[in-house]
């Protein structure tokens, strides 16, 4: 037999130790994903920040990310316009309300607040 499980060595006691920390993280891991399904997350629940609006609930779930996202990080504007076929021409005509927006959608469209919450409200002491 290997040296390892003799009584009195200290090598075993390590391995012993390895053993139950593995367990340790794998039960954890384990009940952290089942408590995320349960709240209807799935693995999302380890890397999203949170619920989608009502208006988004299509694109919910880990394999939409890119939808929105880049790999890597960021939102940018292209990825939101490329769906919002209507803002995006009329920023392009520069018409309307986006008309003279500066800076990213994402500045005044958070998302993943929860399903109730309303992407397109409106901050009035922000707003003019």
């Amino acid at each position: 037999m290997a040296d390892i499980f003799k009584k009195n060595n200290s090598g075993r006691k390590i391995c012993i130790g390895l053993i139950a920390l593995f367990m340790f993280i794998g039960l954890a891991g384990y009940t952290h994903n089942a408590r995320a399904q349960e709240q209807g997350q799935g693995l999302g629940g380890l890397i999203s920040p949170g619920k989608l609006t009502n208006a988004h609930s299509d694109i919910e779930g880990v394999s939409n990310c890119t939808k929105c996202h880049k790999l890597g990080g960021g939102v940018p504007d292209t990825k939101c316009l490329d769906c919002h076929n209507k803002i995006r021409e009329r920023v392009e005509k520069k018409k309307g309300f986006h008309a003279n927006a500066e800076g990213n959608c994402f500045k005044c469209h958070t998302d993943h607040k929860g399903k109730h919450f309303s992407i397109a409200e409106i901050d009035k002491d922000k707003f003019e």
